[in-house]
């Protein structure tokens, strides 16, 4: 085997590790019961409300609280969307290293989309079996648009790169 085919190879490789790796943290952040999950997001809520919100920690703690309630839903949807935007990056890497030249940029970039909103879903429903958790339909829509942002943002990358070097060689 060529040592430039091996490369390629390994690197197809890690970033098929990579990206099984942060499906794996999703799907552990996701098996998480009510009480964790709540006490895991509480803990990101107030570290951002400390450092976003002026004089936070001098707030009374009822003033705290409304601050905490109003940052909780919005702060939770981000790290959802994320999360999966990660993914998307990572799926939409992976998929082009492993067919590398074999396809054009738009096919690797639906595969991805695909399967990124194929984990989402089923992500949705294994939730649904943790207790006190229940799968969402928004949160589906929120984690699609994740994958969906990754993979636009690496597609935009590999074209770019693609199209600099058509123009080197021309």
């Amino acid at each position: 085997m060529k040592k430039r085919k091996l490369i390629k190879v390994f690197a197809a490789v890690l970033a098929w590790i990579l990206t099984f790796s942060w499906g794996y943290f999703i799907y552990s952040m996701s098996a998480e019961d009510s009480g964790k999950s709540s006490q895991t997001s509480g803990k990101v809520v107030e570290s951002v409300a400390g450092t976003f919100v002026p004089n936070y920690e001098k707030l009374p703690e009822k003033e705290k609280n409304e601050v905490k309630g109003k940052l909780s839903l919005p702060i939770r949807k981000l790290a959802h969307f994320s999360e999966f935007a990660v993914l998307g990056a990572l799926i939409i890497t992976s998929v082009k290293l492993s067919f590398y030249g074999k396809f054009p940029l738009p096919y690797y970039l639906v595969a991805s989309v695909i399967l990124g909103v194929i984990y989402a879903a089923a992500d949705e429903l294994h939730q649904g079996t943790v207790p006190g958790r229940a799968p969402r339909f928004t949160d589906v829509l929120i984690d699609s648009g994740g994958v969906l942002c990754g993979v636009l943002l690496v597609a935009l990358i590999i074209y770019l790169i693609e199209r600099k070097k058509r123009r080197l060689i021309s």
